[in-house]
């Protein structure tokens, strides 16, 4: 929640990855996706930093650290 950029969790071939949606002051957006990696039970971003990702099921949100709490949208995406 809150002005953080968008995300979409997705896995193909039981690799989870990360898709972020980042928008620059000029108005442009880029695309970057990372893999998903668990290490000792806990679930990592590959980003070059350790964002741990963790979900609270009765929540349903999404708790990246750093990068603070997601709830879930209800956009459908198009495949």
């Amino acid at each position: 929640t809150g002005n953080k950029p968008p995300f979409t969790l997705s896995e193909e071939n039981g690799q989870y990855r990360v898709t972020v949606i980042k928008k620059s002051h000029a108005g442009s957006t880029r695309t970057e996706t990372y893999l998903v990696r668990e290490t000792d039970g806990y679930l990592f971003i590959e980003t070059g930093l350790a964002v741990m990702l963790t979900y609270d099921k009765g929540k349903d949100r999404i708790h990246l650290s750093p990068g603070g709490e997601y709830k879930r949208s209800n956009h459908q995406l198009n495949k």
